[in-house]
């Protein structure tokens, strides 16, 4: 606030007594309230000011009965405040004028005796009160224009103009100070004309006489404004709202800026970089005239746009007015704000105007808009981090989302639009944004039909861009595996299935088929899909039905089911044909195989509602028959004997009239064998299958998992569980064995056969000085395996080679320096790269054993998950017990961490299941089992030192306790002597070495029995 005005609000502060005689008032609270509410009225948070003007309308209305002493002061306060720049102080002070405005001069307001000020007056204060002194700085004088321009918008918002006993002279008056402002400072132009064209709506809502308009337009002609931003928005609305006004003839063809014929007009009017001088002109004369900026860079679109915009909107109902809008957006829009020499300025604009077209374009027109010139530099801006409009360009993508949310339908052309024409296969990727695939998860079911025939046709059709078809079909196969797994969590089955279905027939068809002729049809492949597509195909439709059954979407796993009648349905089609061609023996396998599989199903239809337990059993054969027969398809050339195996599994389980005890162990062993694969599918269905079998778990099937976890972590243990070729067995661990490269062995043969030839430089040890290290290379010889020979083999045809080439190189020397030339050497390039190809076959013994390790551990975990399901569901059967042991074992001797504290986790979870469900193994009184289980867990104890398996050994050992302790009262003490006995076998044995943690839980086990 400039001095003057301070000083005059101190002056405010005093007032005249009755003789004229100047007092200071006394400052009472309501004095200190209505300055709290002029400070509100400022409050940087929009809550606290609108809070504010509702209680200054409290001070002011006609039941306070407020002096007009109070009243104008107060007017005067909100309208000077309009002029501050302090925090928020503009809005507020507007909100507070409108309302008080129309509490006091509005229609329904009562007359104010003595007040003496009218709305013509308010116009006059407003005019008074908002001028700037002549010698105040720019920034003061800006804020008085801006206070002065948001007080007419006060004034006309409020609506008092407008009213029955108010002259137009006061709207007169109005008028041509905004337009004097638009004059005076084009940078307040667009808001001067965005009040206008607000008025105009009033005008409209309060049905005053045309005369009102009329008046805007001589304004317009007067003032030369019609060919601006500005004046285009006020023609379009007073045309749009007042059809009978009078506008002139001469400005615009047809008195409509927006027919074809205005196109290049328009485009230059809403670039904002030049305005006509005479009122009417062709484009000739347009372009040749001299440009009147607004002065000022406008971050913000023009409000024209919007009016424009809505024109549009209603003219696009019908096929041929949604051309005329392509034509307009390609004219006005893309050639004109994104076309390549458009500064960044005008881009943003664009981008501005392209969000406002999806956010509230009708869906007809939404397919239009994605235009070339917007799309590069949609893209482009994107792409670039530092670009200048890079957060600018996000604006319209998360529009899209939003719309999409809303309208779901409208999915479909978002995805097409980004996708195809000027977008990108890979639009995600490049922009760095997850606009298409956001929009693949919210889109509607017949939106997502529509979709997948969309991309199945782009998978099918690559002959049209020119990035690799193998690139692209990945890209899109990506595509619709994150569309599966963004919308597993879908319940309802109906809508899920309108689109997954379709999904699941299109990657059945590319996959495992090709067209039987060569006639180019919906079917034909352009390029033809190739073997690593294929195979990349077979992978993703893999990762579609683990999302699958990871979500338990598929209880009655019918999808798997349902790509195996695919294909057996479609290879019946004389189009296509399967890729896979197979052996008589084979095929007779498969369609035994199918036989099976449709009988299953009928049969789970049979004991649907009967039987839950053999349910869940045809569900689970019918999950391995069809995963199995998947795999046959993908050429796995294990999987057919796999399905003899379950042939045989499912023909003695349900085939037969009574299972034999061996069932289960061949499921097992079917089973372990797809847990032994790294694909994250076959492990969910080992886990699915042995849900269902679980309680049928023998003796010797928990065994067969035991011996799992038994084996070591290193090549000799995968070789025992996969039962390799007896001659690759190995006992190397992969930290024994070194690996040499290729460098290091030239090196040393160059060196060795220089020593032989007598040429050596002299520190280097001839062969006779060297015998030592010949007998310990003799040693480490007689260490080596057959591998190791071979390598020998291979580093002595290298250094005859050379030896032979630096004899022959050096019988020419006279100094006896063997150096070979550049013949010599090119000569010896085949026999090098033969040696070192040979090389190259033999084994990587390092790197075996590290994917030996890694493969063994990874099997193990897999068979944790299994024992995990086991105990969960059968932690009262006695064999679960069986399991301690091993379990111990592993927690103690794993080299990995993770597997070791999945290990001891499993034990927890064990035991906290039988706690939770109060139910423990039940023992036979006779079975000594349980005992042996405790000394042997007590053995176990004294070898290890971590504190992780000192914890497991003591719940272990507790857990048994309980178990024992359950079977008889007195087997507590028995189990304290072999307590006893292993703390006198730490204390005495250097050897065994516990936590003492073990011990410390037993006695407090001890004491919480003594407290009872």
């Amino acid at each position: 606030m400039s001095r003057k005005r301070r000083q005059e609000a101190a002056e405010d502060e005093i007032v005249s007594g009755a003789n004229s005689v100047k007092r200071q008032r006394k400052y009472t609270d309501e004095d200190a309230k209505l300055v709290s509410i002029y400070e509100n009225l400022a409050d940087e948070a929009e809550e606290t000011r609108k809070k504010a003007a509702k209680d200054l309308l409290l001070t002011l209305s006609p039941s306070q009965n407020p002096s007009t002493d109070f009243i104008k002061k107060a007017l005067t306060r909100l309208i000077r405040g309009l002029c501050s720049g302090r925090k928020a102080a503009r809005p507020g002070f507007f909100i507070a004028l409108t309302e008080a405005l129309r509490l006091l001069f509005g229609p329904e307001s009562e007359a104010i005796p003595g007040l003496g000020l009218s709305v013509d007056g308010i116009v006059d204060e407003v005019n008074a009160k908002t001028q700037a002194d002549a010698n105040v700085d720019g920034p003061e004088r800006r804020n008085h224009l801006l206070g002065q321009i948001t007080g007419y918008t006060a004034i006309v918002q409020s609506c008092v103009l407008f009213q029955p006993g108010v002259t137009i002279q006061s709207w007169l008056v109005v008028l041509d100070q905004l337009f004097r402002l638009a004059k005076e400072a084009p940078w307040l132009r667009q808001e001067c004309g965005s009040i206008i064209c607000q008025s105009l709506t009033t005008l409209a809502s309060e049905q005053v006489d045309t005369a009102y308009v009329q008046e805007v337009i001589e304004r317009l002609t007067s003032n030369d404004m019609f060919k601006t931003p500005e004046g285009l928005a006020i023609w379009l609305t007073s045309q749009s709202l007042f059809p009978a006004i009078d506008l002139p003839s001469d400005v615009w063809h047809q008195k409509d800026p927006l027919c074809i014929k205005e196109r290049v007009t328009l485009a230059k009017v809403m670039r904002e970089n030049a305005r006509e001088k005479p009122a009417k002109v062709d484009d000739k004369t347009l372009s040749n005239k001299k440009t009147d900026t607004t002065g000022t860079p406008q971050p913000q679109m023009h409000f024209a746009w919007e009016v424009i915009l809505s024109h549009l909107y209603r003219r696009a109902d019908s096929k041929a007015e949604a051309l005329d809008f392509s034509k307009f957006w390609t004219e006005v829009v893309d050639n004109n704000l994104f076309s390549a020499s458009a500064s960044n300025e005008r881009k943003s604009w664009g981008f501005q105007v392209f969000s406002r077209v999806i956010a509230a374009g009708p869906p007809e027109i939404l397919p239009l808009i994605f235009s070339p010139n917007l799309m590069r530099c949609l893209i482009n801006q994107r792409k670039d981090p530092k670009g200048y409009l890079h957060t600018a360009a996000k604006a319209p993508l998360n529009q899209m989302i939003t719309r999409a949310k809303g309208t779901p339908e409208l999915a479909t052309v978002f995805v097409k639009a980004l996708l195809t024409d000027h977008g990108s296969i890979n639009f995600d990727q490049v922009t760095r944004s997850k606009t298409v695939e956001t929009a693949l998860s919210m889109a509607s079911p017949t939106a997502l039909t529509e979709i997948i025939t969309f991309l199945g046709r782009l998978i099918f059709r690559c002959d049209l861009i020119e990035q690799p078809a193998e690139i692209r079909r990945r890209t899109l196969a990506d595509m619709l595996v994150s569309l599966v797994r963004s919308r597993v969590a879908e319940r309802d089955s109906a809508s899920l299935d309108m689109w997954l279905l379709p999904l699941l027939k299109l990657f059945v068809k590319v996959t495992y088929f090709v067209p039987s002729s060569a006639e180019d049809t919906e079917d034909t492949a352009v390029p033809p899909v190739s073997d690593a597509s294929r195979a990349m195909f077979q992978s993703r439709l893999s990762s579609c039905l683990t999302y699958l059954l990871i979500s338990k979407l598929d209880e009655n796993m019918s999808y798997p089911y349902f790509i195996v009648q695919q294909i057996h349905k479609q290879s019946k089609k004389s189009a296509l044909q399967l890729v896979f061609q197979a052996e008589k023996a084979v095929r007779k396998t498969i369609k035994q195989a199918h036989t099976t599989l449709n009988e299953i199903v009928a049969k789970e239809k049979q004991y649907r509602s009967k039987n839950q337990a053999k349910v869940s059993m045809l569900r689970a054969f019918k999950l391995l028959f069809s995963l199995t027969i998947l795999q046959v398809y993908n050429q796995d050339p294990e999987a057919v004997s796999i399905l003899d195996e379950l042939e045989t599994c499912y023909t003695a389980t349900f085939a037969s009239q009574t299972t034999e005890a061996t069932t289960f162990d061949l499921l097992l062993e079917v089973l372990l064998g797809f847990a032994a694969k790294s694909s994250a599918l076959f492990r969910k269905l080992v886990e699915q299958v042995f849900t269902a079998f679980a309680a049928d778990l023998s003796a010797q099937s928990l065994e067969s998992l035991i011996e799992v976890l038994d084996q070591r972590e290193n090549l000799a243990g995968q070789q025992a569980l996969f039962e390799q070729e007896a001659d690759q067995a190995e006992d190397l661990d992969a930290e024994d064995v070194e690996d040499t490269s290729d460098v290091k062995i030239v090196n040393e043969t160059l060196q060795k056969a220089s020593n032989e030839d007598g040429d050596a430089d002299t520190n280097v040890p001839s062969s006779d000085d060297s015998s030592g290290d010949d007998d310990d290379e003799d040693a480490e010889n007689d260490s080596t395996d057959d591998g190791d020979q071979r390598d020998e083999e291979l580093d002595m045809k290298l250094a005859e080679l050379l030896k032979t080439a630096a004899n022959g190189a050096g019988s020419d020397s006279s100094d006896g320096d063997a150096d070979m030339d550049d013949e010599e050497m090119m000569a010896l390039e085949p026999h090098l790269t033969k040696i070192f190809e040979e090389r190259k076959k033999l084994p990587n013994k390092k790197k075996e054993g590290r994917d030996a390790k890694e493969t063994v551990i990874n099997f193990k975990n897999r068979v944790l998950d299994l024992l995990a399901i086991y105990v969960k569901q059968q932690h009262a059967n006695p064999l679960a017990l069986h399991l301690i042991l091993p379990l111990l074992r592993l927690v103690r001797t794993s080299t990995s961490k993770q597997l070791a504290d999945k290990s001891a986790g499993l034990l927890k979870q064990y035991f906290d299941a039988c706690a939770k469900h109060k139910r423990l193994p039940a023992l036979d009184a006779a079975d000594n089992s349980a005992w042996e289980l405790l000394a042997s867990a007590h053995e176990e104890a004294l070898k290890g030192t971590s504190k992780l398996h000192a914890l497991a050994c003591s719940r272990s050992h507790l857990f048994l306790t309980k178990v024992l302790t359950a079977l008889d009262e007195e087997n507590f003490e028995r189990a304290e002597d072999v307590y006893d006995r292993s703390f006198q076998t730490w204390r005495s044995d250097a050897k065994a070495r516990v936590h003492e943690s073990f011990f410390t839980e037993w006695l407090s086990r001890i004491a919480a029995r003594k407290s009872r």
